[in-house]
């Protein structure tokens, strides 16, 4: 791709406004991106797992071999990934750049990702790039660039006692920040595609609540995942507050999604290359808004079972409760701590998982 004479010797004037024009949060910080960003490409080129196909077309298009071009465009797609904000040393440094970046701007927000660590999240051979505000992609398990979460996660507008539904739910990383504001009546569910990554979400959901010191600081709304296409989501399956859809979402489903809110209710996703707000404002009435430009891989296509026959995601329904209020526990609802039935559980006390011995574990 880019060699260290390229970047250094001839270092591309920035175009007028050309980060305003990406992203408007980005013109505040000019400067960071071509030093710091391009510096990325060449010491941690792992870390940019979804650009090696860049590279080839770098080489095959004529009219960017000249240097400032190539270092241009990388810049685009840089933006498209991530990249916004500089990288943290910690966990902590990096909110302090979201933050700093107007990224995250609630604190709300703030606490939920200073509470779960990021790097958690990644494999162990990878975790040197878990503060970047890059996207990260192994296999099937993907975590998007961390201003992409703060955006998301500001734009949900979360409450506690809500119920939330996310698709695509990956990791589980954005689930259990949203579980921390959500609290002890609220709902929260998770749909992935991958049964493989399904299974990795449960492991980091329990090394969080088992070892987490941020576990008992918090009245957690533990997430539910479940494996499936989430445009196979059965009919009769209860609407939700807040719905974040983690893949580009077709024009054509975009009713389809719409479809999963109440009233009153937010849905977040990327819509036509936009990441985008819709409040539903009534039975039939919708607002929407445009937060930025983004690059996500489409929703996969559902495949019909041997039947023919749509193999349909079921979820569990939820408590009944409102948009500007609590949800109301329902015992035939499903419990945002399974085992908050038990005995030796006392609400708001900040326990963690009992076993039949009322041990840790």
């Amino acid at each position: 791709m880019f060699t260290a004479a390229e970047v250094g010797a001839k270092r591309p004037k920035r175009p007028k406004n050309c980060c305003r024009s990406l992203n408007p949060r980005a013109a505040k910080r000019p400067g960071l991106f071509l030093c710091h960003q391009l510096s990325h490409l060449i010491i941690w080129p792992s870390a940019l797992l979804d650009l090696h196909c860049w590279s080839l077309f770098l080489s095959a298009k004529t009219w960017l071999k000249w240097a400032p071009f190539r270092c241009l465009f990388c810049l685009i797609v840089i933006l498209n990934m991530g990249g916004a904000v500089s990288a943290g040393e910690d966990n902590d440094e990096l909110i302090d750049n979201l933050k700093e970046a107007q990224y995250i701007r609630t604190d709300l927000v703030e606490q939920a990702f200073r509470a779960i660590d990021r790097a958690d999240y990644y494999l162990e051979e990878f975790k040197e790039n878990a503060y970047k505000d890059l996207a990260w992609k192994h296999g099937n398990i993907h975590l998007s660039a961390p201003c992409i979460y703060s955006e998301v996660m500001e734009a949900l507008d979360l409450q506690p006692g809500l119920s939330f539904l996310n698709l695509g739910s990956g990791t589980g990383y954005l689930s259990s920040m949203v579980g921390l504001i959500l609290g002890p009546f609220g709902v929260n569910h998770g749909v992935e595609l991958h049964s493989d990554v399904t299974e990795y979400a449960k492991q980091k959901l329990d090394v969080f609540i088992r070892t987490s010191d941020s576990f008992d600081k918090f009245d957690f709304c533990e997430p539910s995942f479940v494996t499936g296409n989430c445009l196979e989501i059965a009919p009769d399956c209860c609407q939700y507050d807040r719905v974040y859809c983690g893949a580009g979402v077709q024009k054509e489903h975009e009713e389809y999604m719409k479809n999963l809110l109440k009233v009153g209710g937010i849905l977040v996703m990327p819509l036509e290359e936009k990441l985008t707000k819709i409040t539903r404002t009534g039975p039939s009435a919708w607002e929407t808004k445009k937060i930025l430009a983004v690059s996500f891989a489409p929703l996969v296509q559902p495949c019909r079972s041997e039947s023919g026959q749509p193999r349909l995601v079921q979820l569990r329904s939820a408590p009944v409760h409102s948009t500007t209020g609590r949800a109301q526990p329902a015992g035939s609802g499903p419990a945002c701590y399974p085992w908050q039935h038990q005995e030796g559980y006392a609400p708001g006390s900040y326990q963690r998982r009992w076993t039949e011995e009322h041990t840790y574990v």
